[in-house]
Parts: structure tokens; C-alpha cells; sequence
């Protein structure tokens, strides 16, 4: 299916990692500012990819995963997708 070229489409600062029918794109920046700018990124290339292939993002099956050292002070994400936003 189209899914093989995902991984191409994704910025710079990202990952996409594909296993069977599960596709997850990984993010890191020690930076919050850089690191919304990357996310922020990541989710207009995806948002292209899917656009190009006519394909939509099942918002229901999709989750946000923020890991931090138990010692980083709490600060919200702030991600958006179109109309799901993420504070986690």
C-alpha cells in the first residue's frame, strides 16, 4: 500500500517508525521551544503525506506520548492537529 513512503515524508528532527499496521513518528529535543517547532513540523509533513495520498489521520486511534526525567518541571505540549489539540 502507500504506507512505505511515510518515513521519506517526515522533516528533518522526526522519525516515522512503521512495524505491521502501527506507524509511530518520534520527536526529541532536550528544548521546548525547538521541540514544538519540530512536532509542529512533523504534523504539517504528515498532514501533506495524507493529503497526497488521500488518505485521513484517525484522530481516535491516535495518541500523544510525552517522556521526561522525573525531575524536568511540568509544561503542558500545547500540540495541535486540524481540530485535536494535545496538552498532555
Amino acid at each position: 500500500m502507500y504506507i512505505n513512503d511515510l518515513p521519506m515524508s517526515v522533516t528533518q528532527g522526526s522519525k516515522a517508525i512503521l512495524f505491521a499496521d502501527d506507524t509511530n513518528v518520534l520527536v526529541t529535543d532536550k528544548d521546548y521551544t525547538r521541540f514544538k517547532q519540530k512536532m509542529n513540523l512533523a504534523l504539517t509533513s504528515l498532514d501533506q503525506w495524507f493529503s497526497a495520498n488521500q488518505l485521513v489521520l484517525n484522530i481516535t486511534k491516535t495518541n500523544v506520548i510525552k517522556f521526561t526525567p522525573k525531575a524536568t518541571e511540568h509544561v503542558p505540549l500545547g500540540i495541535s492537529y486540524k481540530i485535536m489539540f494535545w496538552m498532555k
